[in-house]
């Protein structure tokens, strides 16, 4: 079977920005894929996730692989966002790659799979956000300083 990956919407950053959110997304494919890449305006940021603007304690780590000892233990939950293991500075981009199983179905906890990569590590993450509606905006937002111009940030449906 041939998967097809759909172009939904992208943002590479003509200026600063503490966030860049993705709406009003179609609910007719299998998986979403996110790909972000971004650099820090000043000091460091991460670039978490929010889904469906929940801010509640509804987000669970579900497993870890990294080369870091600087992270919360697999199983931990009542997280206010999911918070891939990647940190931008001015100089290093961080990068990841989500993707976003069965987002559209409404039977179950959605799952995400996050591969991530820097300068300094690189990890593989699965995070659960403890809801099941449909997945319709997620939220990328920095955690202690802007995205500088440049960042990207991509979002694919999947057809298999």
């Amino acid at each position: 079977m041939t998967t097809t990956y759909t172009l939904l919407a992208s943002n590479v950053l003509g200026t600063s920005s503490s966030s860049v959110t993705f709406s009003s997304i179609s609910s007719s494919y299998r998986d979403l894929v996110l790909v972000v890449d971004v650099l820090a305006v000043s000091s460091t940021a991460r670039a978490n996730l929010r889904i469906n603007s929940d801010s509640g304690t509804n987000y669970a780590l579900v497993g870890l692989y990294s080369g870091s000892a600087s992270f919360s233990p697999p199983g931990a939950g009542g997280f206010t966002n999911i918070q891939p293991n990647s940190e931008a500075s001015t100089t290093n981009k961080a990068s990841y790659t989500a993707q976003l199983l069965d987002y559209s179905v409404t039977d179950k906890h959605k799952m995400l799979l996050i591969r991530t990569s820097s300068s300094t590590d690189a990890s593989f993450t699965t995070w659960r956000w403890t809801n099941t509606a449909v997945i319709n905006s997620i939220e990328i937002f920095a955690t202690s300083s802007n995205f500088a111009v440049g960042s990207s940030f991509y979002l694919y449906g999947i057809v298999s």
